[in-house]
């Protein structure tokens, strides 16, 4: 069984798969992770600040240039309440969504479903206007200057929740 291992130390690393699609047809995004080492905060730094994840699921609607496109990231925080939406501190043009919180005892794999396309009007307050053009999972050690680690498996985009989130 097969799954991707992401691992930062002082910086971070990201894979995307390009794909085209209206978030409005196939609006669930689904997959399984696991944040293995979140960053660490000990030097007075916080996620927000820094944006520094474990673990993050981005959808990507591309246009002309970065600033003109649209991002949402889904992040396994440490610290922040699952639900919560914050402006990227870097881009405005990236929300990011707190989908999960804290360790997991043991290493059990945690699924998640998202409805990519609510989540869009709740964090940009539109519809979308663009079509998804790439998904990406990234794990972010870079402004903390410290290590993290995390796992992905199951990305699967469709009409229909395919992983219940075992929230």
């Amino acid at each position: 069984d097969g799954f991707v291992r992401a691992i930062s130390e002082k910086t971070c690393s990201a894979l995307y798969y390009r794909l085209k699609y209206k978030v409005e047809e196939y609006p669930f995004l689904s997959w399984k992770w696991i944040a293995v080492k979140f960053p660490d905060f000990s030097g007075g730094q916080n996620e927000k600040d820094t944006d520094d994840y474990a673990a993050r699921m981005y959808v990507v609607f591309p246009f002309l240039s970065f600033s003109s496109s649209k991002f949402i990231e889904y992040v396994w925080s440490e610290y922040i309440p699952p639900g919560t939406v914050i402006n990227n501190p870097k881009a405005k043009n990236v929300k990011i969504i707190v989908a999960r919180r804290g360790r997991m005892l043991g290493k059990e794999w945690a699924n998640e479903s998202r409805n990519v396309y609510e989540d869009y009007i709740k964090a940009f307050g539109e519809k979308p206007r663009l079509k998804v053009g790439a998904v990406a999972i990234m794990c972010d050690a870079d402004n903390s200057k410290s290590e993290a680690e995390s796992l992905f498996d199951e990305i699967k985009v469709g009409k229909e929740e395919v992983l219940r989130g075992d929230r």
